[in-house]
């Protein structure tokens, strides 16, 4: 995480232009996620506890021991890069970086799962939440890891960032979490509906409001160069990524539909679970 922090910008550096270009986007994203709400497009009526633990291709308790480990590992890798900072390495959990705010995300999402098989009863409330932040994670997970092997390592200092201990924390935040929710997709059966992207775009513009706050006020060091893009740029660099991100939710709520109709169709399924129209 750390080794990538490279672009260097005095204290408080940001155009205000650049401000108003994210809070536009903000205030979008929110009316938005408001007309989706007020309309029903939301789909929080279908979550069911069915939902969130069945598999259509092992028993609900294989599912909970591959969630379980899922947690611990990530938990695990958490901690050992909270480690390697403390040893000196130029790796650490810095949440100016939304690696760090979408592996720790990660490892709440699995966490939340892994509690479904745990517990006999878990609040309404939270399983909620846990549907909307496997949708969430899912999304930002795969467009942060095309952005970093496709932008950010290309740029990036070979030597550092492919030495150990560092390039094993970096394959994990990186490669084997989209593995790992890629593996949750196929054996489970929890459902993606288009609206609930709004919550998609409302986290990432609250990881880009939080970032500039920080380093306007007490840092020099911008973790990713397009974030502190010129005004000229800025408008195109966030649509732009808006636009990604959007194409990225299609796909895998694409992958999610076929996966329940090849198994629903083709009586594959060892689950009762009927997907949503």
């Amino acid at each position: 995480m750390s080794e990538l922090c490279e672009h260097k910008g005095g204290r408080g550096a940001i155009p205000p232009r650049l401000y108003i270009t994210v809070i536009v986007m903000f205030i979008a994203a929110i009316a938005f996620l408001i007309v989706v709400a007020k309309k029903g497009f939301l789909r929080y009526e279908l979550v069911t506890p069915e939902m969130m633990q069945e598999s259509y291709f092992t028993s609900t308790l294989g599912h909970g021991l591959y969630r379980m480990f899922v947690a611990i590992w990530s938990f695990g890798i958490i901690m050992y890069a909270i480690h390697l900072g403390k040893e000196g390495h130029r790796v650490g959990w810095d949440l100016r970086y939304f690696t760090v705010w979408n592996y720790t995300t990660f490892c709440l999402l699995f966490i939340l799962l892994s509690a479904q098989h745990v517990f006999t009863y878990v609040p309404r409330w939270l399983t909620k939440v846990t549907w909307t932040l496997f949708q969430v994670e899912l999304t930002n997970a795969i467009f942060l890891d095309i952005v970093f092997w496709g932008v950010l390592f290309p740029q990036a200092n070979r030597e550092e960032v492919l030495a150990m201990p560092v390039f094993f924390i970096t394959v994990n935040v990186h490669a084997i979490n989209s593995v790992f929710l890629l593996g949750e997709v196929l054996l489970g059966t929890i459902e993606m509906v288009p609206g609930q992207i709004a919550w998609v775009a409302i986290y990432s513009l609250t990881y880009i409001a939080f970032t500039w706050i920080n380093y306007s006020e007490s840092t020099d060091c911008m973790p990713y160069p397009f974030l502190a893009a010129t005004p000229k740029d800025a408008p195109g660099i966030y649509v732009g990524m808006c636009v990604v991100i959007s194409i990225i939710y299609a796909l895998v709520y694409g992958l999610v539909r076929l996966r329940d109709r090849y198994f629903t169709g083709s009586g594959v399924a060892n689950t009762g679970y009927a997907p949503i129209a």
